[in-house]
């Protein structure tokens, strides 16, 4: 298994294929992993659980130099599978790949078109068919995103497999310290429900509805406060929408922060309003850190939260609705626990890593059966760094 990411900064993909890697049977699968560009701290990560990373250093997104790297990588690991993860990957992999005569070529669809990558492109579209002509296989995160390759991109349904994030549900553990540190640090008063997201700041996460709908639980329940923690694009709109609607004291933007686990022990309630989503890991953590969750009925929130079991649905874009739901767990605390303690339990039947590593494992063994290929190299990291062989 050679797998290829864009870089190996710390990003949805690269945390996912870390927590992937390391419970996948090494005596069966041997996998290594490749970057396009940038580096990042996810490699001394990868390298410490014992795999073989490379740097490819394209200087630019159409880079030459990085396709012909990359392609002498391939010819010398002879992976039976290139696994690609997001464009520039998936252009890169799929190409190289397809010029060594790699007989798999999987690419991971993360989420839903036209919100599948971080920069929107007139071409989008044109680049995804381009992808889906270079792999041969395609992994979908959730049934929204396998329905979304079928039907857009006319991959034939036999090729799109579909199988779901998974979490470690027995790394989170509360932490009272880092609540009421948090709490006091954002001013929030004793008596205050903080109700939460996590999410890039960025349009498709339906920030700005949240932020209307805090306007309207704020009439009702004058002690709730609305945290928003993350980075993007929207931070300066979100902040004076904030400002413009007299919030300041209601709803804080907290930034970016990498310990996820100890900014959820801060909150009450979790709220994903999104437009568009595939399988967010966010929600998933919301519900190992036994959350109540509130959530958009789009894309695989839909199959991640059981409406009025394991959370509450509301439609995209309704920040009455999204109101009420909110309002509706901040009075009713009972509901609120009953919630949060369904979301975790089922969450930790349908999500477990271990369940779906070894989904993984029975889709890469079954690839590599369909078309062997060639004998592949060995591949091993000591002290001296990697070696091919």
């Amino acid at each position: 298994m050679l797998h290829l990411v864009s870089t190996f900064a710390v990003k949805t993909d690269t945390k996912w294929l870390y927590q992937l890697l390391k419970r996948l049977p090494r005596d069966r699968l041997a996998s290594s992993i490749a970057c396009m560009y940038g580096g990042g701290e996810m490699r001394a990560a990868f390298e410490q659980a014992g795999f073989a990373t490379f740097d490819l250093q394209a200087a630019r997104s159409l880079d030459p130099l990085g396709l012909w790297r990359l392609l002498r990588l391939i010819r010398r690991v002879r992976p039976h599978i290139v696994h690609t993860h997001l464009l520039r990957a998936d252009l890169y992999g799929g190409l190289a790949a397809r010029l060594a005569g790699v007989p798999i070529v999987l690419t991971t669809q993360y989420a839903l078109y036209p919100y599948s990558r971080v920069t929107q492109r007139a071409c989008d579209n044109l680049l995804d068919r381009m992808c889906r002509s270079l792999a041969s296989h395609a992994l979908a995160v959730c049934e929204a995103v396998r329905q979304d390759l079928i039907v857009r991109l006319g991959w034939p349904a036999e090729r799109v497999h579909t199988i779901r994030t998974g979490l470690d549900f027995s790394a989170w553990r509360p932490d009272p310290q880092a609540r009421q540190t948090l709490r006091e640090q954002w001013a929030v008063p004793k008596d205050g429900i903080v109700i939460m997201t996590v999410a890039r700041l960025s349009r498709e996460k339906g920030l700005d509805v949240l932020v209307d709908a805090a306007a309207r639980v704020r009439t009702q329940c004058p002690q709730a406060r609305f945290v928003l923690v993350g980075s993007g694009p929207l931070e300066q709109s979100l902040a004076r929408q904030i400002r413009d609607r007299g919030l300041e004291e209601t709803v804080r933007l907290a930034g970016f922060h990498t310990d996820v686990a100890s900014v959820l022990s801060a909150a009450d309630v979790f709220v994903l309003p999104s437009y568009s989503e595939g399988m967010p890991n966010a929600v998933l953590e919301a519900f190992a850190a036994g959350l109540p969750v509130v959530a958009s009925a789009v894309g695989g929130l839909v199959e991640a939260v059981d409406h009025e079991r394991t959370g509450l649905l509301v439609p995209a874009g309704d920040a009455a609705a999204l109101a009420e739901a909110v309002s509706r767990l901040i009075q009713d605390p009972s509901l609120a626990r009953t919630l949060a303690q369904a979301g975790v339990a089922v969450a930790r039947e349908r999500f477990s890593i271990d369940k779906v590593a070894a989904e993984y494992a029975a889709l890469y063994a079954s690839l590599g059966a369909s078309r062997p290929g060639m004998p592949p190299a060995s591949v091993t990291v000591d002290g001296r760094g990697v070696t091919v062989s």
